[in-house]
């Protein structure tokens, strides 16, 4: 197994893929156990530490520079490389912006800090997740 420079795996856990094979096997169940599991996650977080609800992106092929992050913003260094992956190749600054499922803001946080557009809207159908 092995293992980047933060402990991360890059094989998945026998628990992650039950859960995701249990989704699979039963669509129904599918919207309302993500529902419940991401409302969960944000009422855990009373003290507002959970900035990013996604996985997070590791680039294994090492295709993409390197991103040059704040030192605040380095616990976060996957969850961000997601949303630099997602915009990269687009002109954000000076544009409107709306981010749809912005969980707690961490993403628009930092959007707003290095893409610089001119306005900035998150959306979220959980009102448990908007900090």
């Amino acid at each position: 197994m092995n293992h980047d420079q933060n402990g991360i795996t890059d094989r998945p856990s026998l628990l992650g893929l039950l859960a995701v094979a249990c989704l699979e096997a039963i669509p129904p169940l599918r919207q309302p156990l993500w529902r419940w599991w991401y409302d969960t996650l944000a009422q855990r977080d009373a003290d507002g530490e959970l900035l990013f609800m996604n996985y997070g992106f590791a680039d294994v092929l090492g295709e993409a520079a390197r991103l040059e992050l704040d030192s605040a913003d380095e616990p976060f260094r996957y969850p961000i490389q997601l949303y630099q992956h997602v915009v990269q190749p687009l002109a954000l600054t000076g544009k409107d912006v709306l981010e749809v499922g912005c969980g707690r803001g961490g993403g628009a946080a930092f959007l707003a800090r290095y893409q610089r557009p001119g306005t900035l809207l998150g959306v979220d159908l959980s009102s448990e997740t908007i900090a």
